[in-house]
């Protein structure tokens, strides 16, 4: 159709152009009787039709070029988006397959191999977070409550020390790994390299942790957990669940326990210096030959706490909240600070401090403990104006001695278990 007009439209013309050719003098004539250059004339308005003419017809040709011009554009940009397509899906192939193998990496029993495996994982949520980075944090969060479980003998610490940089450590840690809210309860970190770890809102319970220097605990559920470490420095235990779990022969340093829920622990030959307790809550926890040294205790609860043998230098329990059936027995106190209220104490074997720094061993304990303490004031701070009701003071009775070391013993007994199955 397109072609048929095309060719009446050339015709006519053609066909109007012969045929005022044909009759130039009579249309002149007509157009202009009176005029004697009316052939002047008349060719003036043929001419100016004709350049009329070429000008439609150039425009003509230049809105088909550039039809022309923008379907070339359309279909190029239709290849383009193919060719993309066709990249994307070959990349999602090599992805895929990549993922595939690393994940058949993991199950090898060669560590070069499963570090590999480890490494390319984590390469591959770097470069797909929308796809990959979830599901590859939960893979590695499943392979480490796997092989670093507490009843797993054979722990491979480099592997495991890999993918906790990868997914903990600040400067290994990909941003888009969702790391809060994981579950790693009953794994085994003993020798674990943590330092500078975040931990921040991760399930720990029944954890056996290893030092803790500068390592973010806070919101986390540490019920159970074991802490046989030497050294737990600079760390964030705010907000923290601490039900039963285990301190031993460890040095606490500047560490923040603010906020925290401490029942049914045990501290036993642990050094506690300069932390904050602040609106902490601790119940019915002992604290075994430990030393407390300038502890924040501002708005805290401290209710059926056992001391046995301990250290209390410059500690200000002066503002808690609630301060009440506690034992100080055989401790020594150095400028002990109270509320102006005290309940149900008992400060039975206590002595006046000397100005000796240190753990207790339970020999020393043993050797204090038959002094007279009636006669040896414990050294409050503010003890003329504290009101104490019900509370006991005295020597240490050989009753409460065999208890104590009753305590002591199957304290020791419990650790020792622990240290075999965890330790060795």
């Amino acid at each position: 159709m397109k072609t048929l007009a095309k060719f009446l439209l050339i015709f006519l013309l053609i066909f109007s152009f012969i045929l005022i050719g044909r009759n130039f003098e009579l249309i002149s004539l007509w157009l202009y009787p009176d005029d004697t250059n009316r052939n002047a004339e008349f060719l003036k308005i043929v001419l100016s039709a004709i350049g009329g003419l070429a000008v439609v017809f150039s425009l003509f040709l230049a809105y088909k070029r550039a039809k022309a011009t923008d379907k070339g554009i359309i279909l190029q940009s239709e290849a383009i988006n193919k060719q993309s397509e066709q990249l994307n899906l070959s990349r999602k192939s090599q992805t895929d397959e990549r993922f595939k193998s690393a994940i058949e990496h993991l199950g090898d029993d060669k560590e070069p191999i499963i570090l590999g495996g480890v490494t390319e994982l984590h390469q591959i949520a770097k470069e797909n977070p929308k796809d990959y980075a979830d599901v590859i944090f939960n893979i590695l969060i499943s392979y480490i409550r796997s092989t670093a479980s507490i009843n797993n003998e054979k722990i491979n610490k480099t592997v495991l020390q890999t993918i906790i940089n990868y997914l903990f450590k600040s400067q290994f840690t990909y941003r888009d790994y969702q790391t809060s809210k994981a579950s790693l309860a009953n794994c085994n970190f003993h020798a674990i390299d943590v330092e500078g770890v975040n931990f921040s809102n991760i399930d720990l319970r029944n954890t056996i942790l290893p030092n803790l220097v500068k390592v973010n605990l806070s919101n986390c559920n540490l019920s159970g957990a074991i802490f046989q470490s030497p050294r737990i420095i600079d760390s964030n235990f705010s907000n923290c669940q601490l039900d039963n779990t285990l301190f031993y022969l460890n040095t606490i340093q500047n560490s923040n326990f603010s906020n925290v829920i401490l029942s049914n622990a045990t501290f036993l030959q642990v050094q506690i210096s300069y932390c904050s307790f602040i609106d902490a809550n601790l119940y019915a926890s002992s604290i075994f030959m430990s030393l407390l040294d300038n502890i924040s205790c501002s708005n805290s609860n401290w209710i059926e706490l056992k001391f046995a043998g301990s250290k209390f230098l410059e500690i200000d329990f002066s503002n808690s909240n609630c301060f009440g059936n506690n034992e100080f027995i055989a401790c020594e106190l150095y400028n002990l600070s109270l509320p102006s209220y005290v309940g149900e104490i008992n400060f039975a074997g206590v002595t006046a401090a000397t100005s000796r720094i240190g753990l207790l061993s339970f020999d020393e304990v043993k050797n204090k403990i038959g002094l007279k303490t009636d006669k040896h004031i414990p050294q409050i701070v503010n003890f003329s104006s504290v009101k104490f009701d019900n509370c006991q003071f005295g020597a240490f009775t050989t009753s409460q001695l065999l208890k104590l070391s009753t305590d002591y013993t199957e304290l020791r007994e419990f650790i020792s278990k622990k240290e075999a199955l965890f330790f060795e």
